[in-house]
């Protein structure tokens, strides 16, 4: 995880330098080439100097050592020769990616070479940045091995620099320093840092960065270890006018007294250092990482018969330097910024309980998992989270049954970016396996009218807490995530497949499709139309209605349903006067009715001509059956191209239409009735 402010790294970096070029000092500065193979590496004689290369495609050797602590994958050879006694500084400054960075000193004996290597400074992260830098004491003459990896199997671009301060005399060369560790409270601490120097040497140690009184040997000691001493031990050393860090040790306790169960601020690095159950049976495993895939792997480690570990205890650990990660996400959807990752693999199936009760800071807790490889957090499956349900409202409390086939990576974070001293309490009761769900009642096929309700319900077995999603047409419904699917108001749309997958952290089952069949009631979208026709003429009527198949259609004359018209025309041939009137369709399916809008059918007869043999008026009848809205036109032509509206009145009485016309001389017209 990236700090917010320098870190220490293993054997340190110069904080102050006060040194001298000693003789023959003169700066030098050389470029050189990074090799992947050991025996095939450049060797440079340089006080200065920067290698160019990349570890696309570079492989791990046989007996090659873990650079930096930390899985690589793809390794990169550098030699140094030192032409000076001095401290020097190398560092991948202006690599583009997360880089790993060892340095060793090649011993002599029999063996493979690389079985042989001596580690002298080791480190990951250099303070917030991801490419990484060591600092140590050397000699003139002797042979110093650089490699460069990258974090957990991480490639790119790297670009190695060195640096040689030169010391008038040999600087102190540190031989080992403590590991970080878990301990048990009460317990005593002992680090000590083995240094070798020809001359004075002024030791200081220092706890989250702040100088311990009186504390001023190799060896720090503190009895009766209690929480308010979890944290990062350095030691401070001044020589030769030199000052420099060893690597900052974490110190971590373990009520259950596992020295190698670690919390980390970095997703993977919490991977080597997990708690693995045992259930007290016979044998346990202990977790190793595989640098290429990734992933935990279990390794059998004998313990004896009747010893239990994870089932109950506390890990309590101190976040004052946390922060997180690019693309970390949110924790239960709460702002963080400082949080420390614990691996847990239960020894059986049963319900792990956590807590946060105790911490210094308001807490928000939360748990995953994953399905190897794990490549980031975008592998991560949520499996639970809490805020503010721990003892005080402010730490947090949740509890999951566990499946002992799966690593779970419990993260505890600073609400808003506080920290401070994380306690993680955790109590495992072992249960039956968790079951994968089973399907016991599928939902059932739905017939609904339009704006309805509709309600799909499912039944599953299997350990909990299950969890549910509903899928409309294979498409996942948000927030459709309880064992009802509760539909209201129901639209066209809504019609289709349903089904619901139900899962927990053993698996997941999906259900057979329940269909849900949406009634649209009938909609007239074209009505019948007023007709016309002469007597002895045939009519016909048409509809057309959208609606849910099937439509059954009924047509009605003034009102009246009519035998045998349940089609969507309706012919009637050789229409009679009784014929004439209103003409309506109901159509109708299982969601409802409509009735089209009435449509009249007027029935002509033949037109009579009659003169009065004294006024020589002539009158025009016309027999009607109906309520025919109609024009009479004229024109004096055989073959109009339009006609004329007749400008006289128009009488009807008794089914007659009649107008009257008073004839002149040579005057012809024709006449019709021009329905409308």
């Amino acid at each position: 995880m990236m700090r917010t402010m320098f870190r220490s790294i293993r054997f340190g970096w110069l904080l102050l330098l006060l040194g001298f070029l000693g003789p023959g000092g003169a700066s030098q500065a050389a470029t050189a080439g990074l090799t992947d193979m050991f025996a095939a590496r450049q060797v440079v004689v340089t006080d200065s100097g920067q290698a160019l290369g990349s570890n696309v495609g570079a492989t791990l050797e046989p007996s090659e050592p873990t650079h930096g602590g930390k899985p690589g994958g793809h390794s990169v050879w550098l030699s140094w020769t030192a032409p000076a006694d001095g401290v020097l500084t190398v560092d991948t400054t202006g690599s583009d990616f997360d880089t790993l960075l060892g340095a060793y000193v090649l011993q002599p004996g029999g063996g493979p070479p690389l079985g042989r290597l001596h580690e002298v400074g080791r480190n990951d992260n250099n303070g917030s940045a991801l490419t990484s830098l060591v600092q140590f004491g050397v000699t003139a003459g002797t042979n110093y091995e650089f490699a460069v990896d990258g974090y957990f199997g991480a490639t790119g671009n790297i670009t190695l620099n060195w640096n040689l301060l030169r010391s008038s005399s040999p600087p102190p060369i540190l031989l080992s320093v403590p590991n970080d560790q878990s301990l048990t409270v009460g317990s005593t601490l002992i680090l000590s840092v083995a240094i070798q120097a020809t001359g004075p040497v002024k030791l200081s140690w220092f706890f989250n960065d702040v100088e311990l009184d009186n504390e001023e040997n190799n060896t720090l000691i503190i009895a009766n270890f209690q929480p308010q001493n979890v944290g990062e031990y350095k030691l401070r050393i001044d020589a030769n006018n030199i000052r420099f860090y060893t690597d900052a040790v974490e110190i971590e306790i373990n009520s259950e007294g596992l020295t190698a169960t670690l919390a980390r601020d970095r997703l993977f690095d919490s991977l080597g250092s997990g708690l693995q159950g045992d259930d007290g049976l016979g044998t346990s495993t202990s977790s190793l990482i595989t640098p290429r895939s990734r992933h935990i792997v279990l390794q059998a480690a004998a313990q004896p018969i009747g010893v239990t570990r994870g089932l109950n205890g506390t890990q309590i650990f101190n976040t004052s330097f946390a922060t997180s990660d690019p693309g970390e996400p949110a924790h239960c959807g709460i702002s963080g910024g400082a949080s420390y990752w614990f691996a847990y693999i239960p020894p059986s199936g049963g319900t792990l309980a956590l807590n946060t009760d105790g911490s210094s800071m308001d807490t928000v807790l939360a748990v995953y998992t994953y399905d190897p490889p794990l490549l980031g957090y975008q592998s991560l499956i949520p499996i639970t989270c809490d805020n503010n349900s721990g003892a005080n409202s402010l730490t947090s409390k949740l509890q999951f049954t566990a499946d002992p086939t799966r690593t779970y990576l419990v993260v505890v974070d600073g609400v808003g970016g506080a920290r401070g001293i994380a306690y993680l309490n955790y109590s495992f009761t072992a249960q039956q396996p968790v079951v994968p769900p089973t399907i016991t009642t599928p939902p059932v096929d739905q017939t609904v009218n339009l704006n309805a309700s509709a309600s799909f319900a499912v039944s599953a077995s299997g350990s909990a807490p299950l969890s549910y999603q509903w899928l409309h047409n294979a498409a996942p419904l948000t927030g459709a995530t309880n064992a009802t699917l509760n539909l209201p108001n129901v639209t066209a749309a809504d019609a289709g497949s349903y089904t619901v997958t139900v899962s927990n952290s053993a698996g997941a089952a999906t259900s057979a499709p329940a269909t849900l069949v949406v009634l649209v009631p009938p909609a007239i979208t074209a009505g019948p139309t007023n007709l016309a026709v002469n007597l002895n003429a045939s009519a016909s009527f048409a509809v057309s209605a959208s609606g849910s198949a099937p439509l059954s259609y009924q047509w009605l004359h003034n009102a009246a349903p009519l035998t045998g018209a349940t089609n969507a025309t309706l012919s009637l041939p050789n229409v009679t006067a009784a014929d004439a009137g209103s003409y309506a369709v109901t159509v109708s399916n299982s969601a409802g009715a409509a009735t089209s809008a009435p449509a009249t059918l007027t029935i002509f007869g033949n037109l009579a001509v009659k003169q009065d043999p004294d006024s020589k008026v002539v009158t025009i009848e016309l027999p009607l059956t109906g309520q025919g809205n109609f024009d009479i036109e004229f024109t004096d032509q055989l073959n109009p191209p339009t006609w004329t509206t007749w400008p006289g009145s128009l009488t009807v009485s008794s089914g007659i239409a009649s107008f009257t016309i008073v004839p002149q001389p040579n005057e012809i017209h024709f006449f019709r009735a021009h329905f409308r």
